[in-house]
Formats: structure tokens, C-alpha cells, sequence
């Protein structure tokens, strides 16, 4: 029983946690030749009483390695419903870098998407709408504010391209690639 409880405290987690010390102490296991001659009854009993109230105790029940790997970091924090109604698809991102553009040269009121869609559209809700099928909104459109037609209006767009690359060995294989390139077409925003 000496032995097993000695093996405990001499273990990997203690030594990781750093605790055998504390543990020591804790139990008073001492250098065998200061230590009093005591009967092997009573050392057993008593350590084994000092070993449960250790494991017992609270504070040492937060060091386990399952509470370890459960606790994140301060700076990971869960999301919220809001921020996960988003889309990073290559089309809504355009869509997005063209509305930002039009709202730095103040064409447009908001760079929400949600809202220019809202000025167009009857209801959110009904598919007809949506998809331009609507008899009602069908021709109704983003309200612009564009005080010099000849103004040009440059922005960035995600775009696919296939690239070249040659590794390490003398391969040379083809891959696709998303770049951020910078648009301009003066005629795009003023026809809409």
C-alpha cells in the first residue's frame, strides 16, 4: 500500500503540476532518518486518511488533465447568432467589396448588405422577392447619389486563378488559387 501510494506521488502528473512537494508536506513524508520509528499500522492509516482528504480537497481537483483540456483560452469566446449568419463565399465577399467601394464614394447610404437588399425587395421572406420574380419590386432599385457621372470607382474582387508551381522534387503541378485583385469599371456602377 506504502509502495502504490509512493508511485502516486512520484507519478507524471505530479511531477507536471509540480506538486510533489506540496504533496509531501501535505502528507509529512519526511527523510527516513529523521523520521520517527512508528508501528507500520498506524504510518499506513495515516497516510492513507492524509492521501483521500488530499484527493478530496478542491483545490486539487482543478488540476486534473481532463479540466486541462476542457478550460480554453481568455481570448476564445463563443459566437454570437448574429455572427453566424455570415457567407465568405467568393460571391457574397464581391458583393461586399463592391458595396464598401460605393459607400466610401458616398454613392450609397450604407455598406450593409441587409439593407440595400431591404430597399429593393418587398419582403425578405418571400422567395418571389428574392429571386426577382415579384411583379411588385421587380423594378425597384438601389438608390444612388452619383454627383459626377465621370467619376471613376475602383474596388477589390476575389478571383480564381491557376497557377504553376514547382516543388521541391522537379514537380510542376497546377493549382488554383483565390487572389484579391483591384477592379475598375466606370461603366458598371453608373448603368445600375
Amino acid at each position: 500500500m506504502k509502495k502504490s501510494i509512493l508511485e502516486i506521488l512520484r507519478g507524471k502528473l505530479f511531477r507536471k503540476y509540480k506538486l510533489t512537494k506540496f504533496a509531501h508536506s501535505q502528507i509529512q513524508v519526511t527523510n527516513q532518518s529523521k523520521r520517527k520509528r512508528k508501528s507500520k499500522q498506524t504510518i499506513s492509516a495515516n497516510l492513507r486518511g492524509t492521501v483521500k482528504a488530499f484527493f478530496e480537497r478542491d483545490d486539487n481537483s482543478r488540476i486534473t488533465t481532463d479540466k486541462k483540456k476542457t478550460k480554453t483560452p481568455y481570448w476564445i469566446r463563443k459566437a454570437t447568432e448574429k455572427e453566424r449568419e455570415t457567407c465568405l463565399c467568393k460571391c457574397c465577399e464581391n458583393v461586399g467589396l463592391i458595396a464598401d467601394c460605393l459607400k466610401k464614394a458616398k454613392i450609397v447610404e450604407t455598406a450593409n448588405l441587409e439593407s440595400l437588399v431591404k430597399e429593393t425587395v418587398c419582403s425578405m421572406d418571400n422567395l418571389d422577392c428574392m429571386y426577382g420574380n415579384c411583379l411588385d419590386c421587380k423594378q425597384s432599385t438601389v438608390k444612388l447619389t452619383v454627383e459626377d457621372k465621370n467619376d471613376e470607382v475602383t474596388w477589390s474582387q476575389w478571383q480564381t486563378k491557376k497557377i504553376k508551381k514547382t516543388f521541391k522534387g522537379g514537380d510542376e503541378k497546377e493549382l488554383s488559387v483565390t487572389v484579391k485583385l483591384e477592379q475598375f469599371c466606370p461603366s458598371c456602377y453608373q448603368s445600375r
